[in-house]
């Protein structure tokens, strides 16, 4: 939202935590706390982000379809989701303690890879356009001995899955 803005842009934001609606406002931001599902907004978006969303719901068809309702004519939906390769899935299976390293569980209620979440996308009528790069995320290189052995295990094993993030540009069909 803040680099929306400082481009000039009017941004407006919603997300399901009070504090991370007031850590926005903060920020100088108009954000507020609710449900995307049933608020109110004032008009339709030019651009609609969903920013590591769509894991974490219950229903996602239910919040990309709100989401196409509310953009404009010749809007569009960014997204950036993680994507899941087998050998996380099988792995946590196997060890469950490794969920939560591996896929995010129990906050992730929602594994894609790529097929899967391509076939999503489409059954609500977006068309996508996958971007790069597949992550954004800087390295993280602090911490003790057993935690920078943890991370790259999960790294060797991330990669080795196929694990990563989408970003997925969509477009109403």
């Amino acid at each position: 939202m803040q680099v929306a803005k400082e481009a000039g842009y009017s941004v407006e934001g919603i997300d399901v935590s009070p504090a991370s609606a007031q850590i926005c406002r903060q920020k100088g931001l108009d954000a507020r706390s609710g449900d995307f599902l049933t608020e109110r907004f004032g008009g339709k978006f030019d651009l609609i982000t969903m920013w590591d969303v769509v894991e974490h719901l219950r229903d996602p068809a239910a919040f990309l379809e709100r989401a196409r309702g509310l953009l404009a004519e010749g809007g569009m939906l960014f997204s950036k989701i993680p994507i899941f390769g087998e050998l996380s899935v099988r792995l946590s299976d196997k060890v469950p303690r490794a969920a939560g390293i591996l896929l995010g569980a129990p906050d992730h209620v929602q594994y894609f890879d790529r097929e899967s979440l391509e076939r999503l996308i489409r059954r609500v009528r977006f068309e996508p356009e996958w971007l790069s790069p597949a992550s954004i995320r800087s390295p993280t290189t602090g911490g003790s001995l057993k935690r920078r052995v943890a991370r790259r295990v999960q790294t060797v094993i991330k990669a080795a899955s196929g694990d990563g993030n989408a970003f997925v540009m969509a477009t109403p069909a």
